[in-house]
C-alpha cells in the first residue's frame, strides 16, 4: 500500500517540545530539536540521528509530525478515533492514546484489551437492515421490522422486503 506523504500533520512547537516524535516531509524521522527557538531565519537545529549524533538546520515548513503508526496507508496520531475490526467487538470505537511495538496500540477506552494494528479501520462498521412495507386492501401502508406470520396477512395485499446497509 503506498503512503500519502501529504496527510501527515504540519509541524506544531508545542508537541515537539512535549517529545511528540518528529519526521521530514518524506516521512523520515527527526530524533528531536535541539532548542525550541528557531534562528533568525526560521529555522531549527535538529537531531537527525541520536546514535550517529548527526546535526541539521531545518525550517518548519520541512518538518511534519511523525504519525504512530499506519491503518490502511493513513497516519494515525493520538487521539484519532479509529474503529474495531475484532468480530466480538465490531464497529465500536477506538482512541488512540499511544502505541507499544510489543503489546499493540493503547486506547483510552476502559475495560477493552489492548487491541493491533491489524485490528482497527478508520471506516465505522456498516450493518445490514431488513423492512417489510404491507400494503392493505384499502392501500394504507405499514412498516415493519419483522416479517408477518401468514395468519396475520389477512387484508394485505402486497408485501414488499427492503434491504440496505447504514451506519450503525
Amino acid at each position: 500500500m503506498l503512503y500519502d506523504y501529504t496527510l501527515l500533520r504540519s509541524f506544531d512547537l508545542d508537541l515537539a517540545a512535549n517529545g511528540e516524535a518528529l519526521c521530514n516531509t518524506h516521512g523520515e524521522p527527526i530524533h528531536s530539536l535541539i532548542t525550541e527557538i528557531p534562528d533568525c531565519y526560521g529555522q531549527w537545529p535538529v537531531w537527525i540521528d541520536e546514535v550517529g549524533g548527526r546535526i541539521d538546520i531545518i525550517c518548519a515548513a520541512a518538518m511534519r509530525m511523525a504519525p504512530l503508526f499506519l491503518v490502511e496507508g493513513k497516519p494515525v496520531y493520538k487521539g484519532d478515533v479509529l474503529y474495531s475490526l475484532i468480530r466480538s467487538l465490531h464497529g465500536e470505537t477506538r482512541t488512540v492514546v499511544g502505541v507499544d511495538t510489543e503489546n499493540g496500540v493503547d486506547t483510552k477506552e476502559k475495560g477493552t484489551r489492548t487491541c493491533f494494528v491489524t485490528d482497527l479501520t478508520w471506516e465505522p462498521a456498516k450493518k445490514k437492515y431488513k423492512a417489510y412495507v404491507y400494503m392493505m386492501n384499502d392501500g394504507t401502508l405499514y412498516v415493519e421490522r419483522n416479517e408477518l406470520q401468514p395468519y396475520q396477512l389477512e387484508g394485505i395485499a402486497r408485501v414488499e422486503a427492503l434491504e440496505w446497509e447504514g451506519l450503525s
